[in-house]
């Protein structure tokens, strides 16, 4: 055989058994994966709506209900261009169309600027070292069950549609120092979140 002939047909068999491999590998990962992302979304869906034990699909947003079937509030998502990346994220409102809490669902913005966003406080003290020291501090965390939220994402609480700008242009939310960029999406994303729950609703309260 040639190596006109032999070449492509090695290669062609190559391909095929790579293919093959990487189909088994995805069906194997996949359900490992999908797994790991409804837990990753339940635990968003926590975070943005605190009060909700169960959501359920109403188009552009999901309506989040305590124990008893009241409608606690809306969960819905936005999106917008930072410096280097989409941010999503995940936003909680109440009833009153106020803010829940929000969520950073994902971005890849510069490290150590645009990445604050997603930067929880450091709660670890002096008795937290000693209890590393004698090797409790495993059992410390696991105690405390409430995940640390990053602080800008805390200003979000509470505010109204009114409120999402920046605080030098009127509104409730500090920029982070040096990620203005960064911070005007999460702010354009929050927006687009509420407006869709808003318009969604519209008909309904205008009834």
């Amino acid at each position: 055989m040639s190596d006109a002939v032999r070449f492509p047909l090695v290669l062609g068999i190559v391909s095929v058994i790579a293919a093959a491999v990487l189909a088994y590998l995805y069906g194997v990962t996949k359900p490992e994966i999908d797994k790991r992302q409804k837990e990753k979304d339940a635990l968003a869906e926590k975070i943005a709506l605190p009060d909700a034990v169960s959501t359920e699909a109403k188009g552009a947003y999901k309506e989040g209900r305590d124990a008893e079937g009241k409608l606690v509030g809306y969960l819905a998502r936005g999106a917008a261009y930072g410096y280097s990346s989409e941010i999503a994220v995940l936003v909680g409102i109440r009833p009153d169309l106020r803010i829940a809490s929000i969520q950073v669902l994902s971005e890849k913005e510069t490290p150590g600027l645009g990445t604050r966003i997603e930067e929880a406080p450091v709660r670890e003290t002096w008795t937290d070292r000693l209890a590393g020291i004698f090797g409790r501090r495993a059992q410390a965390a696991q105690a405390s069950s409430e995940p640390d939220r990053a602080l800008f994402q805390v200003q979000f609480d509470g505010l109204s549609k009114d409120d999402l700008r920046l605080a030098r242009d009127g509104g409730k939310i500090q920029a982070i120092s040096g990620a203005t960029i960064t911070s005007k999406a999460v702010l354009a994303a929050v927006q687009q979140a509420v407006a869709a729950v808003e318009e969604a609703l519209s008909p309904r309260q205008g009834s």
